[in-house]
């Protein structure tokens, strides 16, 4: 997205769009750990959020890959639901102490599975578990627009969903968590309202 006097050209993979407003709806997009088989399995068992999905997996043995101890009150969580975690993380200390945690220090080399989640392979050892948790940071959308302003991997919006560049406005996972379906729809409504507020007083532009 770049700005061009009042206006904002789009450039897309099919072809560039010319507007007075944006409502950025990217989603959240997680980085990859390049563990095999990760791209196969999104949706099949792995999951990126654990208060969206952890009660999937109420009294099931799962495994959890924490990024940065930032994160840990997400496991926190799994471990009031999940029979039995295995935790994995590239940090050597935590401060997680639970019956039901086993932590490793280190990140699976894959994980495995047909059509599903069926286990993860540390060290040459497969443990079974019925589903894997990625908890770790997102893309940072501030490369799609210069100027954006960004906090934590997340843009910055007013209670209008207004971020700091007039004209553009973010609704959704993108602005923050929590993640879920109820506050992205809420967000994207009074975005739209928004824009259509910012669209009548700069009609004349």
């Amino acid at each position: 997205i770049t700005q061009k006097n009042s206006l904002f050209i789009v450039n897309t993979d099919l072809g560039n769009y010319q507007t007075k407003s944006i409502i950025i709806a990217t989603g959240r997009t997680p980085r990859k750990l390049n563990l095999e088989n990760e791209d196969k399995l999104i949706g099949n068992g792995i999951s990126y959020c654990a208060t969206c999905d952890g009660a999937l997996y109420k009294n099931k043995d799962i495994a959890v890959i924490c990024a940065s101890p930032k994160f840990e009150d997400e496991v926190t969580f799994l471990a009031g639901l999940a029979n039995h975690i295995y935790l994995f993380t590239p940090y050597k200390e935590t401060t997680l102490q639970y019956d039901n945690i086993t932590h490793f220090n280190g990140l699976p080399a894959s994980v495995d599975g047909d059509k599903k989640v069926a286990s993860v392979t540390f060290k040459g050892e497969a443990i079974p578990v019925s589903g894997a948790f990625f908890l770790k940071d997102s893309i940072n959308p501030g490369v799609l627009l210069s100027g954006l302003d960004m906090a934590g991997g997340h843009i910055i919006v007013d209670r209008t969903q207004k971020t700091n560049i007039d004209g553009v406005y973010a609704a959704g996972d993108c602005t923050g968590r929590p993640y879920q379906y109820a506050k992205a729809v809420g967000e994207g409504n009074v975005a739209v309202h928004s824009v259509l507020d910012y669209l009548k007083k700069h009609k004349d532009n």
